[in-house]
Parts: structure tokens; sequence; C-alpha cells
């Protein structure tokens, strides 16, 4: 039994420790957890983890460090690992190869991309068809456009070491 991991709620890690620990003896990895959307579960990572828990890899920590370092962190400078679309697929446990398809309908349509994503996971994660889009963006309300004024604080917070924050929304 082997495990498969996407990184869509940053739980890649997490989630192949789990299945190892279930008994899965083959997780899939990519250096730099380079992959499709918000990526796979990260090698070196994987490897430190089960290193630090005296479990033998057979693979050389320090060179498969070297390797990501050395070749993959000038490509992934450019990457955002974190962003909100990756949090919709993940949340919404949509495939990521039909992203293209939803983002056109999603700005044909006027609707929030985040929340067709979601919702198309929940309807179907691994299908979509231009029958499911349409309905389930007739249930969707329309995106509102943004004014070019400065938007109130969505809320404020302190903290003794650092003073007064306000968190706001901007375009």
């Amino acid at each position: 039994v082997g495990f498969h991991g996407h990184s869509n709620l940053h739980l890649a890690v997490a989630n192949s420790l789990a299945a190892f620990r279930s008994g899965a003896t083959f997780i899939d990895t990519s250096l730099y957890g380079i992959g499709r959307s918000s990526g796979n579960t990260p090698s070196e990572v994987l490897v430190a983890v089960l290193t630090r828990m005296g479990i033998e890899t057979g693979v050389d920590l320090f060179g498969v460090m070297e390797i990501a370092d050395r070749y993959l962190r000038p490509v992934m400078e450019q990457i955002h690992l974190h962003d909100m679309l990756a949090v919709a697929l993940g949340y919404g446990r949509l495939h990521s190869s039909f992203l293209p398809q939803v983002q056109q309908a999603a700005a044909a349509h006027g609707v929030n991309l985040y929340r067709l994503v979601v919702a198309l996971g929940q309807r179907d994660p691994m299908k979509v068809t231009d029958d499911l889009l349409a309905e389930v963006i007739r249930d969707l309300p329309p995106v509102v456009p943004r004014q070019d004024q400065p938007e109130p604080p969505l809320g404020t917070f302190s903290a003794p070491r650092f003073g007064r924050y306000s968190l706001r929304n901007s375009p």
C-alpha cells in the first residue's frame, strides 16, 4: 500500500506520516514538494521527520537537501506555495486539472472563483461537466465589484510586545 499526498491544506507531511503509521510501505514525495497545484509531500521534509523519529529511509537527507536547494529553490522563489486557490482546492477537494475550465467559467459568469471551486468539489471532486458548472454557478452570488475607497478594518487586536494592529481588507 502506498500514499500520494497533496499539500493544499499544508498537511502532506502529516498525512504521509499517518499513512506510514497505518502500514503504507511506499510514500510518494517530490523534491521541494514540486507538483501540480499546491504541491506534494516534500521529500527533504519527510526524510528529515522520519530520520528524527529514528526511521531509516535509505535516503541521504543532506544530499536531497543540497539538490533541492541548488536546483529547485531558485525556481521556487517565484512560486508562492500557499495561496488562497490552494486552500480552496484542498477544502473543496476539487482536482486541479479542472482549474482552467473553472477559472474561465468564474470569470465569464462573475462568480467568486474560490466559492465555485469549493462548491464543485463538494458535488463531485473528480468530474466537472458543463451542466454541473451551470447548476452550481446558478446557486452562487455574483461578485460585487470593489470600490477604490479604503475599507474599514475587519478587526483589531493588540499584543503587548507589538502594540495595536488592525486587520484590513484591500484589493
